[in-house]
């Protein structure tokens, strides 16, 4: 079972990881109250092993990356990053850049406790044993892909798990790169 640390440390590496300024934009209605829009800089991400790959990675974004977090009155959620990522595996050593840039936007459903995530650009997408990823259900050490595209992804809040993950363009699996 995932802890509460795993949990929030997921939901920021799906914020901070995002990619594309392929641009879902949107709108607020007239007469909505103005979005609350602020700039963040991008952390590394800790993932153990089996949290992604069966041995423990860093995800480091390049110095001084920003990301740029949008609220709108509705409640959805939209970030746009640009930066260069570092992975690493930390029992080797042996890392590789990726381009991190992209559009994700993040709408929760009340009535289901659901996450549903659009996302258009290139990023990492990390998952835990269980969820659904690019290829189906995910196994026992997890999944780390480098995915070009537009995704849509569903995060069962309740069950901390990813319901569904479908995607259009290419996922690359990177864990095979980092042995």
């Amino acid at each position: 079972m995932r802890t509460h640390q795993q949990a929030v440390r997921r939901r920021q590496g799906l914020i901070v990881l995002v990619v594309a300024v392929l641009g879902l934009t949107a709108i607020p209605t007239a007469g909505a109250a103005k979005p609350i829009r602020e700039y963040f800089a991008a952390e590394p991400t800790l993932l153990a092993a089996g949290s992604g790959c069966p041995f423990a990675v860093e995800l480091r974004p390049s110095e001084g990356a920003t990301s740029t977090r949008t609220e709108f009155s509705d409640g959805t959620v939209v970030i746009k990053s640009n930066m260069r990522q570092t992975v690493t595996n930390l029992e080797t050593g042996a890392s590789l850049e990726v381009k991190d840039a992209g559009t994700v936007r993040e709408t929760y459903d009340a009535a289901a406790n659901d996450l549903h995530i659009e996302f258009s650009g290139q990023t990492i997408f990390y998952f835990f044993p269980g969820d659904q990823g690019p290829f189906g259900e995910v196994g026992e050490d997890g999944g780390l892909y480098r995915v070009v595209g537009h995704v849509t992804e569903t995060w069962d809040l309740d069950q901390d798990l990813i319901t569904s993950f479908s995607f259009q363009g290419q996922a690359t699996e990177l864990c095979s790169q980092l042995d």
